[in-house]
């Protein structure tokens, strides 16, 4: 007994934690003309271009805010380790931590990372750490020869493929498979190797069914990563983002989902499944059909999630009071619809390494 109490003592001990920070850009653009009048409110101007200065003035406010709550948010998990979605790059990454992070009086976290990955918005993922990280790998250039190779197969998961042989992307020998990144990032914690995955899966803002294949896909690639990573040795490694699905509808079971080629892999574990109340499990507020499902992940290796038995926790004093099922302390001038921190709930975990 005597033995297993010095091993567990003897542990590396790391904080972590996932976050969609919404939008984390340093770039102006209006896309819609109804989005003046949004930000305007009770404001007037003479003319189109004082109006339009008017609405940049008010946006630029409102974006202060926000991203000071998302600050906050960072300085309540107090993560060793943050790990990013919707970083443009990683000055607009070095600024949030300067003037805003460090504003509120969060630890600082000198080491950041953001690579560019494939998406055309310019939404990346980055990491901020106390630690340093010994290297920072992006996997945006995996296609799909590789994953067939290894064995993936579109109708093993429900997707014909002939439906992807009509689809002239997924023909295009161009065709990159995360539609943003998985991010490999590789720290060594009080002398014990980890290794993190950053993702951001393909958004079901087209459709959750229409666009369930991509999400099918990086899913299996993320597991064609993680099979590399234990082939060399590594078996402390954790899937941290937002993957854009969900396995339960407001707490009820969804077999509909992309995600099964990671989650039934053996591979990964979903410490948030060890919440006890199903609805608790939430992270991310759908207004339009008023929905609470779970898009963001900690999702540990079966060592550490064996070593690691508690579940996370998920963080919701950032979210507009609009999510109303949340009753826990709002932060200061949150609002219904915004400002807030973003619409995703961080997730934080404890890990013993």
């Amino acid at each position: 007994m005597g033995g297993r109490r010095d091993e567990r003592s003897r542990m590396a001990k790391l904080r972590v934690m996932t976050f969609n920070v919404e939008n984390l850009f340093t770039r102006f653009d209006f896309r819609r003309a109804e989005d003046i009048e949004d930000y305007l409110g009770l404001l007037e101007g003479e003319d189109q271009a004082s109006r339009l200065a008017l609405a940049k003035s008010a946006r630029l406010a409102m974006d202060d805010e926000i991203r000071t709550f998302a600050a906050l948010a960072i300085r309540q998990a107090r993560p060793d380790v943050a790990l990013l979605q919707e970083v443009e790059s990683l000055h607009a990454l070095r600024r949030f931590h300067d003037k805003y992070l460090l504003g509120v009086g969060g630890e600082a976290m000198p080491h950041l990372a953001v690579l560019e990955g494939n998406d055309g918005r310019g939404i990346d993922v980055g990491v901020m750490s106390r630690l340093p990280l010994e290297a920072v790998t992006s996997h945006k250039e995996l296609g799909l020869d590789p994953l067939y190779a290894a064995g993936f197969d579109w109708e093993d998961w429900g997707i014909r493929r002939a439906t992807i042989a009509r689809d002239r992307l997924f023909s295009d020998p161009r065709f990159r498979v995360f539609r943003r990144d998985c991010l490999e990032v590789r720290m060594t914690v009080e002398g014990r190797p980890l290794t993190l995955f950053n993702c951001h899966f393909k958004s079901i803002g087209a459709g959750r069914q229409q666009t369930r294949a991509f999400r099918v896909a990086e899913a299996f690639a993320v597991r064609y990563v993680i099979e590399r990573c234990r082939a060399r040795g590594q078996s402390d490694y954790l899937v941290a983002g937002d993957l854009n699905d969900f396995t339960e509808n407001d707490g009820v079971p969804d077999t509909q989902h992309a995600l099964a080629p990671l989650l039934d892999s053996g591979l990964v574990v979903d410490p948030a499944q060890r919440i006890a109340d199903p609805t608790d499990r939430w992270t991310h507020f759908y207004s339009v059909d008023r929905s609470y499902n779970q898009l963001d992940y900690l999702l540990l290796s079966p060592e550490l999630a064996a070593r690691n038995p508690g579940p996370p926790l998920i963080l919701r004093g950032g979210m507009p009071y609009r999510a109303e099922r949340s009753q826990v302390p709002r932060f200061p001038r949150i609002g219904w619809d915004r400002p807030k921190a973003s619409d995703h709930c961080p997730v934080v975990m404890d890990l013993e390494i």
